[in-house]
């Protein structure tokens, strides 16, 4: 089944804010890839021992109807995915891998191109896209925002992981952020009123994510900081992440924060992320019922 696109309006300082989520297709892994339950080689070594594959996840994309302009985040993934010479270029392994531990299922009426205009939007209407970080199911839809600014924390960029070469090739010229300013416990760089983008890396060395300031609380577009809220809850990391030390801090943070503020986390291939956000269930309310052993849903 297909995973629907939503919105949800939001006000801050009087304004505003509408956020549109948009899947381009699904995903799904090698299931050790996604729930490691050991580190470093004894996890890559499960990874490739263990042929069990998790369900379809989301490929989500966001956009933030702004007073600022509007804002994607990420883009998504593109129907050559699916093609076998998607992978041409590389070395036979890292093709291999690739092939190995993911499955997509994306059409050309998913890519993001095709769902903005059903949505009421051009391509071109789309002021800046902020990059969480520059694995090919987040980017390849730059090819569709040729006039569009795009921003990429500096770090990411300076030493991606993972990241196909293609995705560097020159055919797209980002704007380089510094994260020199503080968003509660992250390194940030504010980007409008009430708009952030937070160091969270561990997935990749300088992965980010989106933080949205609403009067309702805090909505974090976590990217892959986990793949879902549940290895988030349940320290549960990828066997696949660059840095572990600084994936666990990023989790640290992100819980912290969720103790000082209302904040609804939102990770990019989270299939409940539309649940949560209709039911406003917040990151630090669900981790205090898990704690004390009552249903996350109802309370009881």
């Amino acid at each position: 089944m297909p995973f629907p696109p939503f919105s949800k309006t939001f006000t801050y300082n009087g304004s505003q804010v509408k956020l549109h989520g948009f899947s381009t297709g699904k995903v799904r892994m090698r299931k050790r890839f996604r729930d490691a339950r050991f580190s470093g080689f004894l996890a890559k070594l499960h990874v490739l021992l263990n042929t069990e594959m998790t369900e379809w996840m989301p490929i989500w994309t966001w956009l933030i109807e702004h007073p600022a302009g509007n804002f994607l985040v990420d883009t998504g993934e593109i129907s050559v995915i699916c093609q076998p010479n998607y992978f041409d270029g590389l070395s036979w392994f890292d093709a291999w891998v690739n092939k190995t531990l993911f499955e997509f299922e994306v059409r050309r009426k998913d890519e993001i191109d095709v769902l903005l205009e059903k949505a009421g939007f051009s391509t071109d209407a789309i002021d800046k896209v902020l990059m969480t970080h520059l694995h090919m199911d987040h980017a390849d839809g730059l090819c569709h925002f040729p006039k569009s600014e795009i921003l990429v924390n500096r770090a990411e960029w300076e030493k991606p992981f993972g990241a196909l070469p293609k995705t560097k090739d020159g055919s797209w010229n980002p704007t380089f952020v510094d994260l020199n300013e503080n968003f509660g416990p992250f390194k940030a760089k504010r980007l409008a009123e009430g708009l952030w983008l937070v160091d969270t890396p561990g997935h990749t060395f300088g992965h980010c994510s989106v933080v949205l300031e609403t009067e309702e609380g805090l909505v974090f577009l976590a990217g892959d900081a986990s793949y879902n809220q549940d290895q988030l809850e349940n320290n549960v990391f990828s066997a696949g992440v660059a840095d572990l030390s600084a994936a666990k801090k990023s989790y640290e943070d992100i819980k912290k924060l969720a103790k000082e503020k209302p904040l609804v986390y939102l990770p990019s291939h989270d299939a409940e992320v539309i649940n949560r956000l209709r039911a406003k269930e917040y990151l630090g309310q669900s981790i205090e019922l898990v704690r004390n052993g009552m249903d996350v849903k109802t309370g009881s």
